[in-house]
């Protein structure tokens, strides 16, 4: 008996491989933008004043998220909710790094940002830089941010709260909302940790 015709057997491998590696892609619970044309590594300023090369954390899941420090009503709470989070991880926190970027360079310096995330968790990064640095970060990770120069302190930005997780390749790979039960982020960090 003659096997299929070469075009319908090469139809048959593709879709066996396409099916396969389907079956091999982790379920997330966050948002998956792998592939999208923006994201990627950049340097700013540390808490502690020097320059910090975020490239340095490859082979780690990293979140980055972007607020203020006198955010006190979405900021704190979703760092602190992060903070709690990698706490839970276990063995996989050594892997997982917490990294936030100050939208608000002008009163966020580094003493400023050391001292807040202090409180915090003092393992996560904090980085600033000048406003002409975070606005190339802000466009490179297309986040909303809106100034609103009456407002209170604590009121001044208007920004998304979504957290941009990058796999341990360094690749942007999810988009997760600050209000994500902690449950779905620690799948979706030990899912990339298994195969990025």
């Amino acid at each position: 008996m003659r096997g299929p015709e070469r075009p319908q057997w090469v139809a048959i491998v593709a879709l066996m491989l396409a099916l396969a590696a389907c079956h091999r892609s982790p379920h997330f619970i966050g948002t998956n933008i792998t592939g999208v044309p923006w994201g990627g590594s950049f340097t700013l300023t540390r808490q502690n004043g020097r320059p910090f090369d975020t490239a340095s954390l490859h082979g780690r899941v990293v979140l980055i998220y972007f607020g203020y420090t006198r955010c006190t009503d979405v900021c704190e709470p979703t760092l602190r909710r992060l903070a709690r989070l990698v706490h839970r991880l276990g063995s996989a926190a050594a892997r997982t790094q917490v990294v936030f970027v100050s939208i608000d360079p002008r009163h966020d310096t580094p003493e400023r940002m050391r001292k807040f995330l202090d409180h915090i968790d003092p393992q996560f990064i904090g980085l600033t830089g000048t406003q002409s640095q975070i606005a190339r970060v802000v466009a490179q990770f297309k986040v909303a941010d809106t100034r609103h120069a009456k407002a209170p302190p604590a009121e001044r930005f208007t920004h998304s709260d979504g957290i941009y997780v990058e796999g341990p390749s360094g690749r942007l790979r999810l988009y997760v909302s600050g209000s994500t039960p902690l449950r779905g982020l620690a799948h979706d960090i030990r899912s990339l940790l298994a195969g990025d």
